[in-house]
C-alpha cells in the first residue's frame, strides 16, 4: 500500500464534495509522480502540465487518466494553502493549478525551487540534496524561481485556513 494509493483513496474519498482546500504547508519530499497525480484529478487526461529540462533534454510531463473525477475538471472551489517553506514538487502543483485557472492560492509565496532534488544517502547520518531537473510551465515556458508561488490571498498562520474557508464559502453562495 503506497502514496499513489493513498492519495487515490483520498481522492475517492472526496468525490462528492462541493469544494476542497488542500494545505501543503507541511508538506514533505515526494516523487514528481505524486504531484502528477494530484494535478490530474484537476485536469483533463494528456494534458501537457510541464516541460522538464534533464541533462540539456527538454521532455514533458502530461496529466494522467483519472476516471470519475470529472467534477474536479469544472469549475471547481479548489484552494491550496501555501506557506514560505513550500518547495519543489508541491510548489508544481501550486504553480500548475494556479495557472491553469483551477486553483486559488492561500497563504505565503513559496521558496522558489523550480527544480526537482534527490536525495542521496551518504552515511547514517548525512544525506545529500541534489538538483536533477527543472520545470517549466508547458505555454509560457516561465517557472516559479524568482518569485515563488504568488498567493493570490496572502495570509499567516492561523488566518490562511480560515481565508481559504471564507473564500469557499463565498464562491460556493455564488452558485
Amino acid at each position: 500500500y503506497g502514496a499513489h494509493q493513498a492519495i487515490l483513496d483520498a481522492f475517492e474519498f472526496l468525490s462528492d464534495v462541493d469544494a476542497m482546500i488542500i494545505d501543503i504547508r507541511s508538506a514533505d519530499e515526494v516523487p514528481i509522480s505524486l504531484v502528477q497525480q494530484m494535478v490530474s484529478y484537476f485536469i483533463p487526461a494528456d494534458t501537457l502540465i510541464g516541460n522538464i529540462k534533464f541533462n540539456s533534454q527538454l521532455s514533458t510531463l502530461l496529466s494522467l487518466k483519472t476516471q470519475g473525477f470529472d467534477n474536479f475538471k469544472n469549475k471547481f472551489p479548489l484552494y491550496i494553502l501555501n506557506s514560505s517553506f513550500v518547495a519543489g514538487e508541491w510548489e508544481f502543483l501550486g504553480y500548475t493549478l494556479k495557472h491553469f485557472d483551477k486553483a486559488v492560492i492561500v497563504g505565503e509565496d513559496t521558496m522558489g525551487f523550480d527544480y526537482f532534488t534527490k536525495s542521496v544517502k551518504i552515511s547514517d547520518k548525512l544525506s545529500l540534496k541534489m538538483p536533477y531537473a527543472l520545470i517549466s510551465h508547458p505555454i509560457s515556458n516561465e517557472t516559479w524561481g524568482n518569485d515563488g508561488v504568488v498567493s493570490d490571498f496572502y495570509a499567516k498562520g492561523d488566518d490562511i485556513f480560515e481565508k481559504a474557508y471564507s473564500l469557499a464559502l463565498i464562491q460556493l453562495s455564488e452558485h
